[in-house]
Protein backbone atom coordinates (compact mmCIF):
# COMPACT_ATOMS: atom_id res chain seq x y z
CA UNK A 1 0.00 0.00 0.00
CA UNK A 2 1.35 3.39 -1.43
CA UNK A 3 1.74 6.18 1.71
CA UNK A 4 -0.87 9.14 1.65
CA UNK A 5 0.09 11.83 -0.26
CA UNK A 6 -0.56 15.38 1.30
CA UNK A 7 -3.15 17.18 -0.87
CA UNK A 8 -2.62 20.31 -2.56
CA UNK A 9 -5.35 22.70 -2.42
CA UNK A 10 -6.35 25.67 -4.54
CA UNK A 11 -3.55 28.49 -3.83
CA UNK A 12 -0.92 25.95 -2.50
CA UNK A 13 -1.09 24.20 -5.55
CA UNK A 14 -0.83 27.29 -7.99
CA UNK A 15 2.43 27.86 -6.05
CA UNK A 16 3.64 24.78 -6.25
CA UNK A 17 3.61 25.18 -9.92
CA UNK A 18 5.32 28.56 -9.99
CA UNK A 19 8.07 27.08 -7.74
CA UNK A 20 8.27 24.12 -10.16
CA UNK A 21 8.56 26.31 -13.08
CA UNK A 22 11.08 28.80 -11.71
CA UNK A 23 13.05 25.88 -10.23
CA UNK A 24 12.79 24.09 -13.86
CA UNK A 25 14.30 27.24 -15.77
CA UNK A 26 17.02 27.40 -12.96
CA UNK A 27 18.09 23.99 -14.10
CA UNK A 28 17.58 24.24 -17.75
CA UNK A 29 21.01 26.97 -17.46
CA UNK A 30 22.57 25.18 -14.89
CA UNK A 31 22.13 21.85 -16.81
CA UNK A 32 22.79 24.15 -20.28
CA UNK A 33 26.15 25.17 -17.95
CA UNK A 34 27.48 21.45 -17.36
CA UNK A 35 26.51 20.32 -20.51
CA UNK A 36 29.28 22.72 -21.89
CA UNK A 37 32.05 21.74 -19.72
CA UNK A 38 33.19 19.01 -21.65
CA UNK A 39 33.15 21.25 -24.44
CA UNK A 40 35.65 24.11 -22.57
CA UNK A 41 37.74 21.30 -21.32
CA UNK A 42 38.69 20.10 -24.34
CA UNK A 43 39.53 23.55 -25.25
CA UNK A 44 41.46 24.51 -23.04
CA UNK A 45 43.60 21.01 -23.30
CA UNK A 46 43.71 22.33 -27.27
CA UNK A 47 44.84 25.83 -26.66
CA UNK A 48 47.46 24.78 -23.38
CA UNK A 49 48.99 22.18 -26.02
CA UNK A 50 49.30 25.33 -28.71
CA UNK A 51 50.52 27.43 -25.77
CA UNK A 52 52.90 24.44 -25.31
CA UNK A 53 53.89 24.20 -28.80
CA UNK A 54 54.44 28.17 -29.34
CA UNK A 55 56.98 27.36 -26.65
CA UNK A 56 59.17 24.63 -27.93
CA UNK A 57 58.11 22.02 -30.95
CA UNK A 58 58.87 19.64 -28.58
CA UNK A 59 57.21 20.27 -25.15
CA UNK A 60 53.74 19.02 -24.79
CA UNK A 61 50.75 20.50 -22.26
CA UNK A 62 51.94 19.01 -19.42
CA UNK A 63 55.19 20.52 -19.25
CA UNK A 64 54.32 24.03 -20.40
CA UNK A 65 51.81 23.89 -16.94
CA UNK A 66 55.02 22.99 -15.47
CA UNK A 67 57.23 25.75 -17.08
CA UNK A 68 54.40 28.47 -16.15
CA UNK A 69 54.31 27.34 -12.61
CA UNK A 70 58.52 27.31 -12.34
CA UNK A 71 58.12 30.82 -14.25
CA UNK A 72 55.99 32.16 -11.50
CA UNK A 73 56.62 30.43 -8.40
CA UNK A 74 60.20 30.07 -9.19
CA UNK A 75 62.71 29.08 -7.06
CA UNK A 76 60.78 25.65 -6.71
CA UNK A 77 61.08 21.86 -5.03
CA UNK A 78 60.01 19.09 -7.70
CA UNK A 79 57.83 18.09 -4.79
CA UNK A 80 56.16 21.09 -4.26
CA UNK A 81 55.04 21.23 -8.01
CA UNK A 82 53.95 17.17 -7.53
CA UNK A 83 51.33 18.64 -4.42
CA UNK A 84 50.64 21.89 -6.58
CA UNK A 85 50.01 20.28 -9.88
CA UNK A 86 48.32 17.26 -8.26
CA UNK A 87 50.31 14.91 -10.50
CA UNK A 88 53.02 12.32 -9.39
CA UNK A 89 56.22 11.94 -9.07
CA UNK A 90 57.25 9.80 -11.85
CA UNK A 91 55.33 12.29 -14.52
CA UNK A 92 56.80 15.77 -12.59
CA UNK A 93 60.14 13.86 -13.15
CA UNK A 94 59.71 13.39 -16.94
CA UNK A 95 58.84 16.41 -17.55
CA UNK A 96 61.39 18.22 -15.28
CA UNK A 97 63.89 16.25 -17.58
CA UNK A 98 62.73 17.18 -20.59
CA UNK A 99 62.47 21.02 -19.32
CA UNK A 100 65.56 20.68 -18.42
CA UNK A 101 66.81 19.25 -21.90
CA UNK A 102 64.91 22.10 -23.62
CA UNK A 103 67.25 24.47 -21.30
CA UNK A 104 63.60 25.98 -20.83
CA UNK A 105 64.84 25.80 -16.54
CA UNK A 106 67.62 24.53 -14.70
CA UNK A 107 68.85 23.53 -10.80
CA UNK A 108 70.07 25.19 -8.23
CA UNK A 109 71.15 24.38 -4.64
CA UNK A 110 68.96 24.46 -2.02
CA UNK A 111 70.42 26.95 0.42
CA UNK A 112 68.09 25.04 3.06
CA UNK A 113 68.95 21.47 2.39
CA UNK A 114 71.91 20.65 0.58
CA UNK A 115 70.51 17.11 -0.64
CA UNK A 116 67.32 18.91 -2.72
CA UNK A 117 67.60 21.23 -5.73
CA UNK A 118 65.51 24.13 -6.63
CA UNK A 119 64.02 24.76 -10.41
CA UNK A 120 63.96 27.81 -11.83
CA UNK A 121 63.24 29.05 -15.37
CA UNK A 122 66.40 29.76 -17.68
CA UNK A 123 66.69 33.58 -19.12
CA UNK A 124 65.39 31.77 -22.49
CA UNK A 125 62.58 29.77 -20.51
CA UNK A 126 61.24 32.81 -18.64
CA UNK A 127 61.42 35.19 -22.38
CA UNK A 128 59.07 32.33 -23.79
CA UNK A 129 56.48 32.40 -21.41
CA UNK A 130 56.62 36.03 -20.58
CA UNK A 131 56.12 36.75 -24.34
CA UNK A 132 53.80 34.36 -25.11
CA UNK A 133 51.55 35.68 -22.02
CA UNK A 134 51.72 38.86 -23.37
CA UNK A 135 50.66 38.48 -27.02
CA UNK A 136 47.69 36.32 -24.77
CA UNK A 137 47.32 39.50 -23.02
CA UNK A 138 47.52 41.75 -25.93
CA UNK A 139 45.07 39.62 -28.43
CA UNK A 140 42.23 38.97 -25.41
CA UNK A 141 42.65 43.22 -24.98
CA UNK A 142 41.85 43.18 -28.52
CA UNK A 143 39.13 40.86 -28.96
CA UNK A 144 37.67 42.73 -25.58
CA UNK A 145 38.34 45.77 -25.51
CA UNK A 146 35.86 46.98 -23.00
CA UNK A 147 36.73 43.78 -20.71
CA UNK A 148 38.22 45.82 -17.67
CA UNK A 149 35.23 48.36 -17.49
CA UNK A 150 32.26 45.17 -17.55
CA UNK A 151 34.19 43.45 -15.15
CA UNK A 152 34.52 46.40 -12.77
CA UNK A 153 30.95 46.99 -13.19
CA UNK A 154 29.73 43.62 -12.12
CA UNK A 155 31.93 43.42 -8.82
CA UNK A 156 31.13 47.47 -7.98
CA UNK A 157 27.17 45.95 -8.39
CA UNK A 158 27.60 43.04 -6.81
CA UNK A 159 29.67 44.29 -3.86
CA UNK A 160 26.47 47.09 -3.63
CA UNK A 161 24.28 44.51 -3.82
CA UNK A 162 26.34 42.62 -0.77
CA UNK A 163 26.29 46.20 1.06
CA UNK A 164 22.53 46.20 1.05
CA UNK A 165 21.64 43.09 2.19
Amino acid sequence: MEPEQPAVHGGEQEQHQQRSAGEAEELRWFSALEQAFPALYSRLRNLISEYAHDIHPDLDSAGYVLLVQIRHRGPIRAVQLVELINIDKSAISRQVRLLLDLKLIERQSDPNDSRASLLIPTEEGARRVDQLQIARLRRFQATFPHIAELLESLLTERTAEGDSQ
